[in-house]
């Protein structure tokens, strides 16, 4: 993990591997998963299956703009690095531990309480977020300095270029589906569709 073995976590980086390929995908599908099992206890306050993919193909738009936002970070400031991106991708998702366990709290909230209950611990849970937030700040400005090789101050400027792409990106997209299914619904309505 990058946050407790620097030394270890960039000493590979510099070769790659057959199995670079792979470690592309691996993070980006445990955060799907993540999001599939979340989307699952909450619906139904149980985890099933069809609910679980359900879940990962409704928030597969999260680790894309998270891969991409990273990519234009990482390649516009270093066009050239000896790291494998797979790598660098990879090593990226695993500081997101504290997301995956933020939401590992929340499916099991969503389990266990009622759903007519659930207004209060949904006000707390995303008040909450802030925690995960600021723990992976700190684990991603750890990697940026350790495994892209920035300086502390260029590791901040990455690490809040990378969220705002990202996020901003994220939140067009998840609330401009519904944007737009309700301005379809307004103009049907006035007769103009």
């Amino acid at each position: 993990m990058i946050q407790s073995t620097p030394h270890l976590a960039a000493a590979p980086l510099t070769t790659g591997s057959a199995d670079d390929a792979g470690s592309l995908w691996r993070g980006p599908l445990m955060l799907l998963l993540a999001w599939g099992v979340v989307t699952s206890a909450f619906a139904s306050g149980s985890v099933n299956a069809r609910l679980i993919l359900d879940g990962m193909v409704s928030f597969w738009f999260v680790p894309v703009v998270q891969v991409v936002a990273l990519a234009f970070v990482v390649h516009h400031r270093t066009p050239r690095t000896r790291v494998p991106f797979s790598s660098i991708v990879d090593l990226f998702f695993e500081g997101m531990w504290p997301w995956l366990l933020w939401m590992a709290v929340q499916a099991a909230i969503f389990a266990v309480v009622p759903w007519r209950e659930t207004a209060w611990w949904l006000g707390t849970l995303n008040w909450s977020a802030l925690i995960p937030a600021a723990l992976s700040l700190r684990i991603d400005l750890r990697f940026f300095q350790v495994v892209v090789g920035r300086t502390p101050h260029e590791a901040l400027v990455d690490a809040l270029g990378q969220r705002a792409i990202a996020w901003t990106i994220g939140v067009l997209y998840f609330y401009g589906i519904a944007i737009y299914s309700l301005g379809r619904s307004w103009l049907a309505v006035q007769g103009w569709l």
